[in-house]
């Protein structure tokens, strides 16, 4: 909790202390769903993977993940019609 907490530590300085080379998985996959969403323009339809995403590059802190939670931007209706 506190060697990430702490700040500047990067996610490959966490792994190559902690994990001794090994990926963390959450971090890949996140930024390769994100890359999958932004190139077919659905990040507005998937507020929470975008912000995990934001929380893994550092540009948002961890705690903003609830507001993904409240997001109101994600329609079924919408969803369906571009044949997700």
């Amino acid at each position: 909790g506190c060697f990430v907490r702490g700040g500047g530590v990067s996610w490959a300085e966490l792994e190559k202390t902690m994990l001794n080379g090994q990926k963390l998985q959450g971090v890949l996959t996140a930024a390769e769903v994100f890359d999958f969403l932004s190139a077919n323009d659905y990040l507005e339809l998937f507020p929470f993977f975008h912000q995990v995403h934001k929380i893994c590059t550092r540009e948002e802190l961890p705690e903003s993940i609830v507001g993904a939670f409240a997001s109101e931007d994600l329609k079924p209706s919408e969803i369906e019609w571009r044949g997700i």
